[in-house]
């Protein structure tokens, strides 16, 4: 299999409409959703979730949610993956293997929600059987995440109180990056995806929409979506349009093995400010994924901390649960 089509089988999200809530009744009532698998009307639950990955699993302990079980990333374990299954066992929730139904079936949980393209996609009518389902956007906005999960699950005021941490957060960088000389500096993100193959990524991911806030732009190439998973295959002769006042290398399990960008000549990177981040912390979008991308980018620019490793994820998952 080609690097490029393993790329799509690892990040193909498939393209949805965003889960919003549209009426809802109290905890304990019903809400009603919709998601990728239609409109639906769910129970509002906090216990007895299933959640179909762990990126769902964090963001809804994020909201003081403790799902029951949550499904395991399916390819090589990044850092950012290392930590949150650490933050996840911590909390009690038990990580379990994707796409067994049978496993959904004996745990018999009130509600069942996640991410397209984690490893259930096939089993999905049988777990309606068993369940609401709630499947969540494959190119998911934030905010947007935050206000169904807080919907379905009645903790609308939880997950009010992590946006706004965030916003603090972010709003923060942001007035350092703007009094700094990296104001509106492009930043360029790339990867290997596989012997002799790249990706560039767009503005749609989880870590776009931060940069935005934080002043920074994109180059043009990158100024857009992407294709529907929010990345665009890059032939080698390229590398070099490319080249920004910042460049982000994403590496770990995106890369299969092959080395970083940077060790590519035709990539110039003289006069560049660059470091490599994880693949799944920038990729991901959730309130962990969001405090990860702030944290390098301090880092990177500023030279406050470090980039961040698995060890770092007790740290910052704090700054995503304490008011403080």
């Amino acid at each position: 299999m080609k690097p490029a089509v393993v790329l799509a089988v690892v990040l193909s999200l498939a393209a949805c409409s965003a889960a919003s809530p549209s009426a809802s009744e109290p905890a304990g009532g019903t809400v009603t959703v919709t998601s990728a698998n239609g409109e639906v009307t769910v129970p509002v639950t906090d216990s007895r979730i299933w959640a179909l990955d762990y990126q769902t699993a964090l963001n809804l302990l994020a909201l003081g949610v403790v799902p029951a079980h949550a499904g395991k990333y399916g390819y090589a374990t990044d850092p950012f993956v290392s930590a949150a299954y650490t933050i996840l066992t911590k909390a009690g929730v038990e990580l379990v293997e994707p796409g067994k139904a049978e496993l959904v079936a004996a745990a018999a949980p009130e509600l069942i929600v996640g991410m397209p393209n984690t490893g259930s996609d096939p089993i999905v009518p049988q777990l309606r059987e068993i369940a609401p389902v709630v499947i969540l956007p494959g190119l998911p906005v934030l905010q947007d995440t935050l206000d169904t999960l807080g919907a379905i699950t009645g903790h609308q005021a939880e997950a009010a109180a992590v946006a706004q941490r965030l916003q603090t957060a972010r709003t923060d960088l942001a007035r350092r990056v703007k009094g700094s000389k990296f104001a509106g500096a492009a930043v360029s993100a790339l990867s290997a995806c596989g012997e002799d193959a790249f990706c560039v990524y767009g503005n749609a991911r989880g870590f776009g929409p931060i940069l935005t806030d934080l002043g920074l732009r994109r180059p043009p190439r990158q100024a857009l979506k992407g294709n529907e998973w929010g990345y665009e295959n890059l032939s080698p002769e390229n590398l070099g349009e490319h080249k920004a006042e910042i460049i982000i290398a994403f590496v770990g399990s995106v890369s299969f093995g092959a080395p970083s960008p940077f060790k590519n000549p035709l990539l110039d990177t003289s006069g560049s400010r660059t470091g490599e981040v994880d693949f799944s912390a920038w990729f991901g979008v959730g309130p962990l994924n969001q405090v990860w991308v702030l944290n390098d980018i301090d880092a990177l620019l500023f030279g406050k901390g470090r980039i961040a490793d698995a060890s770092a994820g007790p740290a910052l998952w704090a700054r995503v649960t304490s008011a403080s």
